[in-house]
């Protein structure tokens, strides 16, 4: 069963849980193509058998990894054990081109670590990744999608980032589904499809919404049964296009570890940043009515600000202490 959860004031959305709650947050930011990570040596990969070693312990609804594994045909990451399966999934069924008869482009999958400890984000990267069932029907790779995941080890959050994609045939790529499908669940029964907790991002790609279900089974009947619901995006989310969930449950940030000063304090286009902050680190900017009308991850010492109104505003940063006033001109 699944239930529509929204807050729009925010532009985001919570799935609750016996053991999870996650919110949903939704922002552009630049794509960075990984090039210096470990890359899967197999050439032509199907449903690629990948285990990667965390360098620290990820938090997933409860749930300690060390370890993420690569699961079914999907970008399905997680852990299975004797009687459940955690996993954070972007859910198309992808293949390598190399299947196809004019593969073009490699299929890559490579992964990094980066940051500081207590900081580090483990980035998994999809290059020019194919689709299963173009290649499979037609023998072609003309569908072709960039994104990555990133798990985070300060709070647990994780983070499906797209870059540029190249979908000229949606039902080919989808399986007669508009979008791809996009969604975590933790603690569930392989038998029984019953969960502890689990959610689907869907709806418009540049707005999407939490759906929130506690069976695996019935979530996929309604994906790809005979009548399917509107549990899928819309659409391909455009480059740049990033999907955070983050857990409302686990605090795992130390405050004296991060501080930052914030000039100009009267802006019109950038504000600037410097003191010990990592990339990654989401922000927020608020509004005087305490309304986040911005909100993203750091990615330079710099924030854009020449879209919003002038006002009085505070940028929160995760794991700092203390906001930071500016007046936008």
């Amino acid at each position: 069963m699944k239930s529509l959860l929204i807050l729009p004031a925010l532009l985001m959305c919570k799935v609750l849980g016996a053991q999870g709650d996650y919110q949903l947050t939704h922002f552009t930011a630049d794509y960075l193509e990984i090039t210096d990570g470990e890359v899967l040596a197999e050439d032509n990969w199907f449903a690629p058998e990948i285990e990667i070693a965390l360098d620290f312990t990820f938090d997933f609804g409860g749930a300690e990894m060390t370890t993420l594994s690569q699961i079914g045909v999907g970008a399905e990451w997680g852990a299975i054990s004797a009687t459940a399966l955690d996993i954070m999934s972007y859910g198309a069924l992808l293949n390598s081109s190399a299947g196809a008869g004019d593969p073009g482009a490699p299929s890559i999958i490579s992964w990094v670590t980066e940051g500081a400890v207590g900081s580090r984000i483990l980035k998994i990267q999809y290059k020019d990744a194919a689709f299963l069932e173009e290649v499979l029907s037609s023998g072609t790779a003309e569908n072709r999608v960039n994104f990555q995941l990133w798990f985070y080890e300060q709070g647990g959050a994780f983070e499906f980032r797209f870059g540029p994609s190249n979908i000229v045939n949606p039902n080919s790529a989808y399986i007669n589904l508009p979008g791809p499908p996009i969604y975590f669940f933790g603690g569930a029964d392989e038998l029984t499809g019953n969960i502890n907790f689990g959610g689907a991002i869907a709806g418009d790609p540049a707005a999407p919404v939490l759906l929130s279900f506690d069976n695996s089974v019935d979530y996929f009947d309604e994906l790809y049964g005979p009548n399917p619901g509107p549990v899928a995006l819309s659409g391909t989310p455009a480059e740049g296009q990033v999907y955070r969930l983050s857990s409302q449950t686990v605090s795992v940030i130390d405050y004296e570890d991060h501080t930052f000063e914030l000039f100009p304090t009267l802006a019109q286009h950038e504000v600037f940043f410097r003191g010990d902050l990592t990339p990654g680190m989401p922000y927020r900017i608020v509004n005087i009515t305490g309304a986040a009308v911005a909100s993203g991850v750091l990615s330079a010492n710099r924030i854009d600000v020449s879209g919003l109104a002038s006002g009085m505003y505070l940028l929160q940063i995760d794991g700092t202490s203390t906001a930071q006033k500016f007046v936008k001109r």
